[in-house]
């Protein structure tokens, strides 16, 4: 299954730097339906508009945000995210479907 990214993300992030998710397309690694994600800063615990959503790994979002050439927010995710291998986008940012 993949997914693309149809409305900007709520999130901890910067909105400016949530927008370079706006178009892109991601293999999806799993659905995340225990209710609860890791925040992006402090890896907490939590639930927010992301809890039930489509987990794509850390390397395949990098790898699409440069693909679309954006690379300071790959750098920005890289940086952001050194303990987690994975993010959630969360249903209702994404329009889903299978290859």
């Amino acid at each position: 299954m993949k997914i693309k990214i149809v409305k900007v993300p709520s999130g901890q992030a910067p909105q400016e730097v949530r927008e370079f998710w706006l178009g892109c397309i991601f293999e999806v690694y799993g659905i995340n339906s225990d209710g609860v994600v890791l925040g992006v800063w402090d890896a907490k615990p939590q639930v927010n508009e992301h809890s039930y959503g489509y987990v794509v790994t850390k390397k395949e979002c990098i790898r699409e945000l440069k693909r679309l050439g954006h690379h300071l927010a790959a750098k920005f995710w890289n940086m952001t995210l050194p303990h987690n291998n994975a993010i959630v986008f969360g249903r209702q940012f994404c329009e889903a479907y299978d290859e």
